[in-house]
């Protein structure tokens, strides 16, 4: 006990100094406002970007000021990169907030921050669920918050490309597996390695980052070579298709918003998790077990250049109406005083609460899939 209050007054000190020394980032007061009265903070990075695309959008953001809030890790963050809210206490600014959002039930009008994130096929909707966005770098020192600015007919490399972390104590977990019947990103990996060695290439450095002759399928480990994100998009904008396995411990990952936000055809497992949810053919390519896996990489090299191009402007359009900084915080202010339910991933926290809801429906394997067509591998031509 005497330890984990040192720890919570280490971090409370460490935040606030952190978050004091950015009071030029604060700027002027605006007419929008938003306040965030979070005891809790489950989400991490997810809630640290919800704040963010307020303030691009033109919010004042308000937290209300909570020792147990403050005095955590989980948000240092967002007290250390984006110090660009101010704080408040008692009721301060909340009445002239468009919403007051909490992690809580209070005694006044607001919107219940949620980490039940993932739905479960067959139940009813309740909430709005925010979509997954890229990760907090590219949004404060990449080109996140511009936008796609690629242009849809820009040739090409026709290949894949994957370029990430491949730790395998990190990404060999159980819960993709266990909890969402998907590949973890070590297995997935590995079986293109055995399966399509001679078509796979793994670059070592900046360097060897030219495609050899056959090898289409480019898997670029960070440990070999760091991209920062001011470079990001434009390195991913090279190719036509981004592989998107699985992260830690849910399928969702930042990478895939990245790679659409560069108009990058997605290849993955899992689109019906996705908010909304992706469609093969459409806007992504999908699999559901080793073989259509196998059959879909093989199949790339002779996929029509019309159905890549439409591919592709369907990807970039999904993107710009849905998953922009602008485009989220637009679908919320169409809910506008109708909004009372907010579901945030929470990653651990979130497939926690899945697998709890599962168990209590009597499902012991994975999330079943939805009946509508998002995973249709049976042509991908």
């Amino acid at each position: 006990m005497i330890k984990r209050n040192l720890s919570a007054v280490r971090w409370y000190c460490i935040n606030l100094l952190r978050w004091a020394g950015q009071w030029r980032k604060r700027g002027p007061l605006r007419d929008k406002v938003v306040c965030f009265d979070v005891e809790h903070d489950v989400w991490h990075r997810y809630l640290h970007i919800l704040i963010l695309f307020f303030h691009f959008r033109g919010y004042t953001v308000y937290l209300k000021h909570h020792f147990r809030f403050i005095g955590s890790w989980a948000p240092s963050d967002l007290f250390r990169r984006s110090g660009i809210f101010r704080l408040y206490l008692g009721h301060g600014p909340e009445h002239r907030a468009a919403w007051l959002f909490t992690d809580r039930q209070v005694g006044r009008p607001h919107v219940l921050l949620d980490a039940d994130y993932h739905h479960v096929p067959g139940e009813k909707e309740n909430g709005v669920r925010l979509p997954m966005p890229m990760v907090d770098s590219q949004y404060i020192e990449g080109d996140g918050y511009h936008g796609s600015v690629v242009e849809v007919t820009t040739p090409r490399e026709r290949s894949v490309f994957f370029f990430g972390n491949m730790d395998r104590a990190a990404y060999d977990r159980s819960e993709n597996p266990e909890v969402f019947g998907c590949f973890s990103r070590t297995h997935l990996l590995d079986t293109l390695r055995n399966e399509l060695g001679d078509r796979v290439h793994e670059p070592t450095g900046p360097g060897d980052m030219k495609t050899p002759t056959g090898k289409y399928i480019v898997l670029l480990g960070r440990h070999h070579r760091y991209i920062a994100p001011r470079d990001l998009l434009k390195t991913l904008s090279q190719y036509e298709f981004f592989l998107a396995p699985s992260g830690v411990v849910m399928p969702l990952c930042h990478n895939i918003v990245e790679a659409m936000c560069a108009g990058c055809i997605p290849i993955l497992q899992h689109p019906h998790l996705l908010s909304p949810a992706l469609q093969h053919g459409v806007n992504c390519l999908a699999f559901r077990d080793e073989r259509e896996l196998l059959d879909l990489m093989r199949s790339l090299p002779d996929m029509p250049e019309d159905v890549l191009l439409t591919m592709r402007r369907n990807v970039l359009d999904h993107y710009r109406q849905y998953l922009t900084p602008e485009a989220v915080i637009t679908m919320l202010e169409r809910e506008g005083s109708g909004l009372e339910r907010l579901r945030i991933n929470g990653e651990l926290a979130s497939t926690r609460i899945l697998r709890r809801r599962l168990d209590a429906m009597g499902i012991s394997g994975p999330l079943p899939l939805p009946r509508t067509g998002t995973h249709n591998p049976s042509d991908h031509a």
